[in-house]
Formats: C-alpha cells, structure tokens, sequence
C-alpha cells in the first residue's frame, strides 16, 4: 500500500511541473502601427507596452539597458523641373533600447519627408508637415503605389521583427536589389512577406542610434521615438527662392512608474537656396548634433554654450525626473528654462524639446 502511495504522489508532483512549465510561456504580442493618441498618465505604462515584452520574432532581454537616438544621413535634394525650383529633404530617425548584450528590446523608426516647391514663385505647403508615420494611410503608398502595406506599417513591421535580436544580427541582414531606387529591399524569409520597401535607412539609422546609446539609470519599462511638429518656413528674399525645414526628434526610456531614464534630441535644420537658379548645398547634410561647434551659436550668437552641448545638458537634467514634472517645467517669456538648476546650462528656447518629448511618451512601447 506504502508502496503504491507512493506512486502516486509522484505522478501527481510530476504532472504539476508540466502544467507549470506549460502555462509559463506567454504568447507573442502583435505588430502594431505607432500610437498617435493622447498621452496616459505614467501609471497606466503595463507590461503590454514594456520594451521587455516578447515580439513575434523572439523575447527582448531584462536587465541593465541603454537608449540611442539615431539618423541616416539627412539628404537634400533637387527636384526642380519645368523652370520650376523644387527641393526634398528626407531624414530618418530612429530610437532603440539595447540589452547589455546588444539585444534589441524596443525600437522605433520614423522618417521626416519634407518637399519645398516654388510653384508660381511663392512656397507651397509653408507650416507644420507631419512625418511618415503621422501621415500614415495619407502617404498613399498602397493606393497609387500598388504597395502591400502603408510606409508606417512596415516600418513598424521591420521594427517588430528586429525587436529581440541582437544588434549584429540585425545590420547583417539579407537584402536584394529590387531596382536602382530600391538596393536594399529585406531578403529574409520572415520578412519579405511584410516590408518590400528599401531598409538601408533604416539600418543606417540603428547603427548610429547603437552609437550614440546612453545608459539606462534605472530599470526601464518601455521607450519611444518622438518629435515636435516639423515645420516648413518660407525664407525667401530679394526674388530669391528659399527655404528652411526644422525636425527635433528624442529617444526617451521611461521606468513604470513615469520616470525618465533616458533621452537623447537632436535636430535637423535644412537650409535651401535656390540663389543664381540652382539649389546650393545638395548632398547630406549634418543635424546640430554633428555639427557641434560648427553651428557657432557661442561664435555668433554669444551662447553660453553650443545646441548640442544645451541639448545635452537639458536632456541630463531630465533623466531621473518623472515625465509629469518634466513637461510642466517652468520657462521664461522666450520659452527658456526657468528652472533654478538649469538656467545656468541651458538659455535655448526648449518649446521643441518639450513637445517631441510629449510625443515619445505618447509613442512609447
């Protein structure tokens, strides 16, 4: 009887551990096309947005993280025609939380396409410009372009497949030429079947936000990618066709409970001028934060200090702050800070940083 008592007890503890070990693994998240909504408050951030929740292509890693903001070369470009002077600006940006052993648990990608055009000799569409992912169905990839999927859905396909490999990994990928447009089309079996537009920003894009990766100071819940409202302003003087475009994006990591453990800003300010007939400065061209010294603020301007360096000290002063407080920081007349430990390092108006910050909560995953 002993004996057979026995037996049981250990098929009971046995089928125990199997069902534990089975109802253990949680199930893949679906790929979702970024939240443009209204911002939550920082206790509504679950574990379904966590950048450590699993993703269809394999589970992000927990543990010590750190954050990067990063962008392919800002291009300019000229597009005139018919006597007509037409330029485009394209900048990609993209954010990405890394693993301590370079696994990539969230990451997001964006894209800044702004046209100037000079029709009739006054700039059209002079204001706000929403970027690729803002647009979204509007782009109109799939209605005149044939496409299998919107520009901001494979972007987020591309980033959901990413999303728990490791980094190496990731720029190694299989690519095709489809055509001179288009050399580096996704050539991976998992992937061909969602993303059939070129991803050489996009790789361009994570390899520079791997290089410019900030580390974590706290336990990290989920990140996002945002930006302030880009804007096209008419420049123009003198008969003289010109332009400027103004991107700022930020990579923010946040913990559960709001605070900010991360951020990055940079900016792309692109200048065109169309002066003797011909667009000047066509090629990449540098955002503020590898312009550094060059943008000559101090030079100039008499700055306390260069962008980069006020950018910097802005986003430090940040990190460590719960995102509620962060965004009602108090500012002067001229949109400055106006904050007792900060008036000192930074005298730039941070309207720009406040606003792409606001959007990065929004867009968190």
């Amino acid at each position: 009887m002993k004996k057979r008592i026995a037996i049981l007890l250990a098929i009971v503890i046995v089928a125990s551990f199997t069902l534990a070990a089975c109802g253990g693994s949680p199930s893949p998240s679906t790929p979702t096309s970024p939240s443009t909504s209204s911002s939550p408050s920082p206790s509504e951030s679950t574990a379904a947005s966590a950048s450590v929740a699993p993703t269809d292509s394999g589970t992000a890693v927990a543990g010590k993280t750190s954050t990067g903001l990063g962008h392919a070369p800002v291009t300019l470009s000229d597009k005139s025609a018919d006597g007509v002077s037409k330029s485009q600006v394209n900048g990609y940006f993209c954010s990405a939380t890394f693993a301590e052993d370079g696994t990539i648990n969230s990451m997001t990608i964006d894209c800044a396409q702004v046209n100037s055009d000079f029709t009739g000799g006054a700039l059209v569409g002079a204001g706000d410009v929403k970027t690729k992912n803002e647009q979204g169905a509007d782009y109109n990839m799939v209605k005149f372009g044939g496409a299998i999927a919107e520009w901001n859905v494979q972007a987020e396909s591309f980033c959901q497949w990413a999303t728990g490999k490791k980094y190496e990994d990731v720029i190694a990928m299989k690519t095709k030429a489809k055509d001179d447009e288009h050399p580096s089309v996704p050539d991976e079996a998992d992937l061909t079947s969602k993303v059939t537009i070129d991803v050489g920003h996009f790789i361009e894009a994570l390899k520079n936000a791997y290089a410019n990766k900030k580390d974590d100071s706290a336990e990290t819940a989920a990140s996002g990618l945002g930006n302030a409202p880009v804007t096209l302003t008419d420049k123009s003087a003198d008969g003289v066709s010109k332009s400027q475009v103004n991107a700022y994006f930020a990579a923010v990591s946040f913990a559960a409970d709001g605070t900010i453990t991360a951020m990055s800003i940079d900016s792309a300010q692109v200048n065109t001028d169309f002066t003797g007939g011909a667009l000047a400065g066509v090629g990449d061209v540098k955002t503020k934060n590898e312009l550094g010294a060059d943008y000559n603020m101090v030079k100039y301007g008499g700055a306390i200090a260069e962008w980069n360096v006020q950018a910097e000290s802005f986003c430090q002063w940040a990190v460590g702050k719960k995102y509620d407080d962060v965004i009602k920081m108090k500012t002067n007349t001229e949109g400055a800070p106006d904050e007792a430990d900060l008036t000192s390092k930074v005298t730039i108006g941070v309207g720009e940083f406040l606003a792409a910050l606001q959007d990065a909560y929004a867009n968190k995953k």
